[in-house]
């Protein structure tokens, strides 16, 4: 008997506040939002805006713990400590149980640096700051965020961070400011927030869309919807039933990932969301068809466990097999998964965490501190054991290795005004430099390796780099703040002390060139700056894709005028993936380690337009050309020299492969040649 008895409680709905009715709609309405969610993780087309669950979740979220918070103050019994056990109870166990999987799984499939992002996400999601954390690494729709197995957790640090606030403002303003000012108050906030959301937008789409600020208007909604108490009557609750899904479903079908979201753009869900809420419940007919019904009840109270376990599978899978999409029935056994593993979690961890007699008093805020403590130690572990490389056969360690894309910072000082400028002096220390390297990071790739190859050669050898900075006067980019945009001034700068050196007999324009003006390629083909060319005397003014070439000619030509020689490295092969990443996974998989050489047409489509500007810029200007294809490619571009690695990443070389293409390039720079 008792054993039926236990049986019962776990088919009976969750536990809930006091006094705060239990409405099957609401479950149906999560359904709904964690239905969009996976689908759209999944890579479904059929809701290409599926993104959209998580404002469903808020919404929602907003609505139900405002309704707690309110009933609590208005009867006198509100505690900050007993409304953040519930939240603990809540969500902490779950959230346990998936931080020691995804570890463990961590353990046995990622790699030494994978391993190590993933764990600093952990942490960071440990003490609810994962938004803030994956807002500053990358963004949300960027390929590279594929792999994160902790990357949905920012919406849950968005929820606490907001619960960590809004509790504190409500219990200070009940019963302390009148109805008319807290009115006020609340939506000028609103108001504030939902502006900032959209004009963000504009130069930081990443932080609209992770950060509390910009996203607290949909908790906001759903809170004052609460606050409000009104319900819908009559059969205008049915009207508002279809409208309310109508919205949420249009947004889930018409919306598309990209950086014009959330914003005004998130309007028709949230309000969707609101509607429901506002006209469900109380035996709605419409509602009782599409949102009460047992399936859809069962996948809401699942919901948050489905939410937690769906997306690590889906990211373990991508990573381990990034170079080919999952097939339908993939997909359908990955999704499968997650809902078996969802409901194990909802009845073994959840149901039993939430009983009233588990973790009372200041035990679960005691449990809370000291598993952040536990999870910051573990993951801080790791990252001071470099992902633990230990882990795997030596043959493979020397993959681990990331060299810099910068030479050695001892013969280097910085030229602008963030740091990414260098002036660097290498080569034969005791000879005044008569050549010099002008480019970008994939000067900054080569430049050790050409430094040996002069000092071997018995010259010295100067070198300007900066990150993302072409070598041509005029040029610059819409960059993110890390990089700066200070190119102009830094080309400027160089050009200045090339013309004033009249040592340097030799420039050598090294750069990633068919990036400017085509973009990123292989597995960040979103992940470009914006180029452009501003006004600056002397040069011409035309539309980038012409002034990018123009300017390149602008400065070989008066740097030839002055007496200096042009040496141009024609364009390095891209790799479709990074290197030192997926290598070691195919060799785990036992995969043929060259299959994803470059195959050499597809480096011409890329690069041929590029590379014959700069052959006849060469020859316009009586400069020399030397050709990375040479060194590199047969049929194919390969990436590998036996166990040696010739690239850093999927564009830059390694110093092993720098050092195959080094000495070309000290011959081509010599006067006598």
């Amino acid at each position: 008997m008792a054993g039926n008895r236990r049986h019962l409680a776990m088919l009976a709905p969750p536990q809930i506040h006091d006094g705060v009715g239990y409405r099957r709609d609401i479950d149906g309405l999560r359904a709904v939002a964690v239905g969009l969610v996976v689908v759209y993780h999944a890579g479904f087309s059929v809701f290409p805006g599926g993104f959209i669950g998580v404002d469903v979740f808020f919404v929602i979220s907003g609505y139900l713990i405002t309704k707690v918070i309110a009933q609590d103050l208005s009867q006198n019994r509100f505690s900050f400590r007993e409304f953040y056990r519930r939240r603990i109870k809540r969500l902490l166990p779950a959230y346990l149980a998936l931080v020691a999987a995804t570890l463990l799984a961590g353990l046995c499939l990622s790699l030494p640096t994978h391993l190590d992002d993933s764990a600093q996400g952990i942490a960071a999601s440990s003490v609810y700051a994962s938004n803030v954390w994956f807002w500053r690494e990358s963004g949300y729709f960027a390929s590279t965020s594929d792999i994160k197995p902790f990357l949905h957790t920012w919406s849950l640090g968005v929820e606490e961070q907001f619960y960590l606030i809004f509790p504190l403002l409500l219990w200070l303003a009940w019963g302390r400011i009148s109805r008319r000012a807290a009115v006020v108050l609340f939506c000028v906030v609103f108001t504030a927030s939902l502006a900032l959301s959209e004009l963000q937008l504009a130069h930081d789409a990443a932080a609209s869309f992770y950060l509390l600020p910009s996203r607290a208007w949909e908790l906001m909604l759903g809170g004052g919807l609460s606050l409000l108490g009104a319900k819908a009557a009559g059969v205008g609750r049915s009207v508002a039933v279809v409208v309310g899904l109508v919205a949420i479903f249009a947004s889930g079908c018409l919306l598309h990932a990209g950086p014009s979201f959330p914003g005004l753009t998130a309007v028709p869900v949230c309000i969707g969301t609101a509607i429901l809420l506002w006209a469900g419940g109380r035996d709605e007919p419409i509602s009782r068809v599409l949102l009460e019904n047992r399936a859809a009840v069962f996948f809401g109270r699942i919901s948050y466990s489905l939410y937690l376990w769906h997306w690590p599978l889906f990211a373990f899978y991508r990573y381990r097999y990034f170079d080919s999409p999952p097939s339908l029935a993939i997909t359908l056994l990955l999704i499968t998964m997650a809902i078996l593993l969802a409901t194990l979690s909802y009845h073994l961890v959840e149901l039993p965490f939430r009983r009233r007699d588990r973790l009372p008093g200041w035990r679960s805020i005691i449990l809370a501190g000291s598993s952040t403590i536990a999870i910051v130690g573990v993951c801080a572990t790791i990252n001071m054991l470099h992902g633990l490389p230990g882990r795997f056969p030596s043959t493979m360690r020397v993959w681990f290795a990331r060299p810099a894309f910068k030479p050695d910072a001892k013969f280097c000082t910085a030229i602008s005004k963030n740091g990414s400028g260098l002036s660097c002096r290498l080569g034969d220390q005791d000879i005044s430099p008569d050549v010099a390297l002008w480019g970008d990071s994939h000067a900054g790739a080569v430049a050790s390796a050409l430094g040996e190859a002069f000092r071997k050669d018995g010259r010295g050898f100067q070198v300007y780099t900066h990150v993302g900075c072409p070598p041509a006067l005029g040029v610059e980019r819409d960059v993110r703040p890390a990089l700066g945009d200070d190119c102009l001034a830094f080309s400027d700068d160089v050009f200045r002390r090339l013309l004033a050196d009249t040592k340097i007999r030799t420039v050598i324009f090294v750069s990633r060139w068919s990036f400017y003006d085509r973009g990123d390629f292989g597995d960040h083909p979103d992940d470009g700056f914006i180029p452009f060319a501003r006004p600056q005397a002397g040069l011409p003014s035309v539309p980038f894709e012409q002034a990018y070439h123009a300017r390149i000619v602008f400065t070989a030509a008066k740097l030839h005028s002055a007496g200096k020689q042009i040496v141009i490295l024609l364009p390095v092969p891209e790799m479709l993936h990074d290197v030192p990443d997926f290598l070691p996974i195919l060799y785990l998989r036992d995969a043929d380690l060259d299959s994803f050489a470059l195959p050499l047409n597809d480096y011409y489509e890329r690069q041929g337009r590029i590379r014959a500007f700069l052959i006849g810029l060469a020859s316009r200007v009586g400069g020399k050309t030397v050709d990375p294809i040479s060194f590199l490619c047969r049929d194919r571009c390969y990436y590998r020299r036996g166990s040696k690695l010739l690239y850093a990443d999927d564009d830059h070389l390694s110093p092993d492969g720098a050092a195959l293409i080094a000495p070309a390039i000290v011959r081509a720079s010599d006067d006598g040649n």
